[in-house]
């Protein structure tokens, strides 16, 4: 079976940039994930992760315990979907970043190094 997820290309690049990427898909047992190539996580369990990426609006989502993310390692949060409340997030301590948004952007751009 062939699953189109953006996730794969996520996993791509993240791991291109050195990350150790993991997923956590409530539609997917451990070993579905685990047969795509993915390491299986689960959000709100300690897994050592520094960066959340909400790339699927599942309802199991909706109502995170950002304060336990945070407490749990977790600096940053990015909502791809626009599913979770920006201010609830920062509240916990996280960083917030939605894609679409003006988020925690940095106020200029910055040109690349010629």
């Amino acid at each position: 079976e062939v699953i189109l997820s953006p996730a794969f290309l996520l996993r791509r690049e993240l791991e291109q940039r050195g990350a150790t990427v993991t997923l956590d898909d409530p539609l997917y047992s451990d070993a579905e994930i685990e047969r795509q190539g993915f390491v299986p996580a689960h959000i709100g369990e300690r897994s050592g992760a520094d960066v959340v990426i909400l790339n699927t609006a599942h309802p199991e989502y909706i109502d995170l315990d950002f304060e336990r993310l945070a407490q749990n390692g977790v600096k940053a949060v990015v909502d791809g979907r626009g599913l979770w409340d920006a201010a609830r997030i920062r509240a916990a301590g996280l960083r917030y970043v939605g894609v679409g948004s003006p988020g925690d952007a940095p106020s200029r751009v910055q040109e690349p190094a010629a």
